[in-house]
């Protein structure tokens, strides 16, 4: 049953956080990250649907739960953040919506859950906006572009300094070759498998996305070889996956469910 509460959404911040450094900063979400179990997953999904509908009913009083869903059967469930401390807010919003509830209803949506998920984990990131690139070009248009692609980039243990110079240098790049589609960093700040950085590409769809990489290639030419190099010296390990925001999924008090680009984690 423990297990089941630690994947349960009503639960999703009950684990205490320790203070680390860069706390104070804006730009940082909580994410919960939940592994569906294929076998569960439509299920899985029609009892988030079921419980986020409850938070719009019970008054959820967060600003902002964004949901996304990956290809590779991941959800991220992230809520912005402030400060570390802002986590004890988010623990006393989901536990008041379980005191609102009452215990029958609690375990009849506990019990909607069993069996739709493999794992969970929680981490913080944080949005690196000064090596993030996001030309003019695309400013006025991804805000409504929910497909994208993340790069998690595992970057050897001792190799974090050469990491973020290494970031900088392609957004320089970027933007001394005026690339049209753009990027966006996160870094992990908590959580497992650190230290690793998100690189975040949003598109219409995967058609896009192809069309913008291949344009993308024709513009860095041969100047972006050094960087690759100098990415793979540097690097434990490279996982690629693609997702999509899902707005059907997401809650918002008081705001429409949109979510710009530095908030499309992770």
């Amino acid at each position: 049953m423990k297990r089941m509460r630690d994947l349960f959404l009503l639960t999703l911040f009950c684990c205490a956080v320790p203070v680390l450094a860069g706390e104070g900063e804006a730009h940082m979400f909580a994410v919960r990250v939940v592994k569906a179990d294929p076998a569960g997953l439509i299920r899985y999904e029609k009892a988030l649907k079921e419980t986020m509908e409850l938070y719009k009913t019970e008054g959820l009083a967060l600003d902002n739960l964004y949901v996304e869903s990956m290809d590779n059967m991941q959800y991220y469930f992230i809520i912005p953040i402030k400060k570390y401390g802002d986590i004890d807010t988010i623990h006393a919003a989901f536990a008041d919506v379980r005191k609102k509830i009452g215990k029958e209803k609690l375990t009849a949506i506990r019990d909607s859950f069993k069996g739709t998920a493999l794992s969970s984990e929680l981490m913080i990131v944080k949005y690196l906006p000064d090596v993030s690139y996001e030309p003019e070009s695309e400013k006025a248009e991804n805000k409504n572009w929910n497909y994208f692609e993340e790069t998690i980039w595992y970057i050897n243990p001792d190799k974090y300094g050469e990491a973020m110079k290494l970031a900088a240098d392609y957004r320089k790049l970027f933007e001394e070759k005026h690339a049209k589609s753009g990027f966006s960093i996160y870094l992990k700040l908590m959580g497992s498998d650190m230290p690793l950085m998100y690189i975040v590409t949003n598109a219409k769809d995967a058609v896009h996305l192809a069309t913008m990489e291949k344009e993308l290639k024709a513009t860095l030419g041969d100047a972006v070889k050094p960087l690759h190099e100098r990415f793979l010296s540097i690097t434990r390990k490279v996982e690629v996956n693609h997702g999509r925001f899902r707005p059907d999924l997401s809650y918002s008090r008081d705001k429409p469910k949109e979510m710009k680009t530095e908030t499309s984690k992770k």
